[in-house]
């Protein structure tokens, strides 16, 4: 397609399932002129014509996020160039543009990472995670902290799992032991537990995760080459598999492994960039079904098809 979508630091890719998904710039204060921040609101209609729904443009560069949910959108906010917002601000559609409507009272400092679902937005922050309902098509709450013993920088959900996530934190640094911690999230009850995968043990980092079509099983590849499944049961969380050695040889540097789902059959892939193999995963057991040669080392991984 001639179709190209050009600005400063395209960088995030938030997703209303089958409807819309909204492409954050960030920006750049480094550019002469300077290059702020901002919006583009695209459909696969759009995409198709060539050209975006809506966009809005912000007053600096920031690393941030944007979340649409239907002629809502929220967006990242920050009082200072280059960093990640403080706070969410709410904007209208109106025709092709955004018009701001409030910027929400709920400090978020370090704000990154974010998913919507059901009637919640869930975003990351620097001492928890913050959740914003959406009790009307125009309106949202003022946001409500949920806190953590650790900074959230990755909110993991899927559309068939309505006002569920996982928040993912980091647990100490180098040279020092580094660890991957997850945190189940109820958005309808704003609640949080720790979720801990079976035999996840301090330094185990996790190198890919993601949904299988159903958003009933959550898999994970840490930094062992391991495969860890897990099953929401009775609300929870709990084991439906760990495979050893689902990566034999896990890459020292990036690329890292890669997961996405077959939208249509009950298989989750995940990419083994030393093996330079793509990896078919029975989701409905975690078994490993086959591993298909590339012939080149793989960086990502997209599931393109209809799903029946």
């Amino acid at each position: 397609m001639s179709f190209v979508l050009a600005g400063s630091r395209p960088t995030h890719y938030d997703i209303q399932a089958g409807v819309q998904a909204a492409v954050f710039l960030d920006g750049n204060s480094a550019d002469s002129p300077v290059q702020n921040a901002g919006v583009r609101l695209l459909t696969d209609a759009s995409i198709a014509a060539g050209s975006v729904v809506a966009s809005l443009d912000l007053g600096s560069p920031m690393h941030g996020l944007a979340e649409p949910v239907g002629a809502k959108l929220l967006a990242g906010w920050s009082a200072g160039a280059d960093t990640l917002p403080t706070r969410l601000a709410l904007h209208q559609r109106n025709g092709t543009a955004y018009l701001l409507d409030r910027e929400l009272p709920t400090a978020c400092n370090g704000m990154h990472g974010s998913f919507s679902t059901g009637s919640s937005t869930l975003v990351g922050c620097i001492d928890g995670m913050m959740l914003v309902r959406h009790p009307t098509a125009t309106t949202v709450s003022d946001g409500q902290r949920l806190a953590t013993a650790l900074r959230v920088g990755t909110i993991a959900g899927h559309p068939r799992l309505p006002d569920h996530f996982i928040g993912i934190a980091t647990e100490g640094a180098a040279p020092a032991p580094v660890t991957t911690r997850f945190y189940a999230v109820n958005g309808e009850t704003a609640t949080v537990s720790d979720f801990t995968p079976e035999g996840w043990a301090t330094g185990r980092v996790r190198r890919a995760h993601g949904f299988d079509r159903s958003g009933q099983r959550f898999f994970i590849v840490d930094d062992q080459g391991t495969l860890t499944v897990a099953q929401r049961q009775g609300g929870s969380w709990v084991n439906l598999a760990r495979v050893a050695g689902a990566i034999p040889a896990m890459p020292t540097a990036a690329p890292w492994p890669a997961i996405a789902a077959n939208g249509a059959r009950d298989e989750v892939y995940h990419t083994d960039p030393v093996a330079r193999q793509l990896v078919v995963v029975d989701s409905t057991t975690g078994a490993v079904v086959t591993r298909r040669d590339l012939g080149y080392t793989p960086s990502g991984l997209a599931w393109l098809g209809i799903n029946r």
